[in-house]
């Protein structure tokens, strides 16, 4: 099914030129496993998106795009959160670790950027 998130991690391995031999090893599975998991057969854990976002150089919600429902120009992350159903808590945790970090970043960006001013 061309709208799930398995067609669109297929999409994104072929842009790469990644082989599912490389992604295999990445995610420490068998080739045939992860064919499973691009045809849909085995359902992935967080951990494994995490991963793959890693791998893919993608932010987590690239894997959403294209599954009916999802329009991530007019929901905001905050209310998408706030959305998420309660098996999804460990996602919802790794979003906000991710705004976590960001916001530290920013700061430190900017502090920076305060002391250039200043030389």
């Amino acid at each position: 099914m061309r709208n799930s998130y398995h067609f669109r991690i297929r999409e994104l391995r072929e842009q790469k030129h990644y082989t599912q031999e490389y992604i295999a090893e990445m995610l420490k599975v068998s080739q045939r496993a992860y064919s499973s998991i691009e045809s849909g057969k085995i359902r992935l854990t967080v951990d494994r998106l995490i991963l793959l976002s890693k791998i893919f150089e993608v932010p987590i919600t690239e894997f959403l795009v294209g599954i009916p429902g999802y329009d991530p120009v007019n929901v905001t992350l905050p209310e998408r959160l706030s959305k998420t159903p309660p098996d999804h808590k460990k996602l919802r945790q790794v979003y906000l670790e991710l705004i976590s970090t960001r916001e530290a970043e920013l700061s430190m960006l900017k502090q920076s950027l305060a002391s250039l001013d200043y030389e």
